[in-house]
C-alpha cells in the first residue's frame, strides 16, 4: 500500500502481491488479543493449505510491534508465543504496518460484517 500526496489530497494505492503470496489485512480497531488470534488462525490455515508465502498487514501499532519481536519474554501472551513458533517454520512471513486511513475498506467490511447475506442473528 502506498500513499501519494498531491497538494493537500493523499491518495492511497494498493500494490498487487507477488505471485505465490497471500495477505491477511487486520482491522486494528479491535482488541489486541483478537488481532493476534486472527493472525494465528491465518497462519494455521496457510500451513494446512500448503501456502508458504504470507504477509500480515496490521494497522494497530502495538500489535505490529508485538508481532515483530524477535524473541518472547516472560509474561508474553500465550497466543503471541504460538505465533512466534509458527513464524519459525519453513516459510516466508512478512509483517507490515498500514495506516488507519489506508485501511478504511477493511474497517468498513468489519463494521458491516453482520449485514452480509446468509448471516443469521
Amino acid at each position: 500500500m502506498q500513499t501519494l500526496t498531491i497538494g493537500n489530497v493523499g491518495l492511497v494505492k494498493w500494490n498487487k502481491l507477488a505471485v505465490g503470496w497471500i495477505k491477511l489485512n487486520t482491522d486494528g480497531a479491535g482488541i489486541q488479543e483478537t488481532i493476534l488470534l486472527h493472525v494465528a488462525g491465518f497462519f494455521e490455515t496457510a500451513i494446512v493449505r500448503g501456502i508458504r508465502n504470507v504477509e500480515v498487514e496490521v494497522d494497530n501499532t502495538q500489535a505490529f510491534r508485538l508481532l515483530n519481536l524477535s524473541t518472547t519474554v516472560n509474561g508474553t501472551l500465550p497466543i503471541l508465543t504460538h505465533i512466534h513458533t509458527l513464524v519459525q517454520m519453513s516459510w516466508s512471513v512478512r509483517f507490515s504496518h498500514i495506516s488507519r486511513k489506508s485501511n478504511r475498506v477493511v474497517d468498513f467490511l468489519q463494521q458491516h460484517n453482520a449485514m452480509l447475506p446468509g448471516d443469521s442473528d
